[in-house]
């Protein structure tokens, strides 16, 4: 388990079934948190003020991104060739009235009419039901996502 960290730079978590709980990510120039691999949990989270992304799964399945705070990224989440995640209760600070998030990425479906790459086609997963106000997140006590 990542936990209590406080950093300027990505990371990048490539680790199965490993939790990524109660960090300050932040001020970073790519990428807040990179995400490979399967069964993940990115639960509790600042993750804010990036150039591009805040978070960005890459062939990445069933891994639950929940309660984290999204703020001031130029894309807040986005995802390649990944399947079966699960955006629940997260702060987004792009989210336009009341209505779920809408993450956008894509997939790849395989060619098997030529030894090519394939094709990717637009794909989008949802935060249902994402939370209005942020999160007070901490690195210690009076954190209110347990």
């Amino acid at each position: 388990m990542i936990s209590h960290v406080k950093m300027g730079n990505w990371i990048k978590h490539k680790v199965i079934q490993s939790p990524l709980y109660k960090n300050e990510i932040n001020n970073n120039n790519h990428v807040g948190i990179s995400v490979w691999g399967n069964f993940n949990f990115i639960i509790g989270n600042n993750i804010e003020n990036h150039n591009e992304y805040g978070i960005k799964l890459f062939q990445c399945s069933f891994t639950l991104i929940k309660k984290n705070n999204f703020i001031e990224n130029d894309c807040n989440a986005y995802f390649e060739n990944s399947g079966f995640n699960r955006w629940v209760r997260n702060y987004w600070d792009d989210r336009i009235g009341f209505r779920p998030k809408i993450i956008e990425g894509f997939i790849l479906i395989p060619s098997y009419h030529d030894y090519g790459e394939g094709e990717k086609y637009p794909w989008q997963n949802f935060d249902w039901r994402p939370r209005i106000i942020p999160y007070n997140i901490g690195t210690a006590q009076g954190c209110d996502i347990d």
